[in-house]
């Protein structure tokens, strides 16, 4: 067993499962969705997913404040939000 390639082939399959999951939210191919996420080893899975069901990421910096984060999901016209739990935003 190739123990280095463990977390590539890990990798790969959560981005798969997270690229149909897109799907099964009814998210369709061109539709853009906005990231909000830490820098942590979801984001990247989540970027590809995207990528890979045919969606739009926007990345986001998560010190935006809700007000930038608003505006930016307006105008990006923005079908979902993707975004850690412990940045949600207590005004919400």
């Amino acid at each position: 067993r190739d123990l280095h390639s463990f977390p590539t082939r890990r990798s790969s399959d959560l981005t798969h499962r997270m690229a149909n999951a897109f799907r099964n939210l009814g998210l369709e191919k061109g539709q853009r969705i906005v990231l909000r996420l830490q820098n942590c080893p979801e984001f990247p899975i989540t970027f590809l997913a995207a990528i890979k069901a045919g969606l739009i990421p926007i990345p986001t910096s998560p010190l935006l404040t809700w007000k930038e984060l608003k505006f930016i999901l307006e105008d990006s016209e923005a079908a979902s939000l993707i975004m850690s739990d412990d940045l949600i935003p207590d005004e919400i």
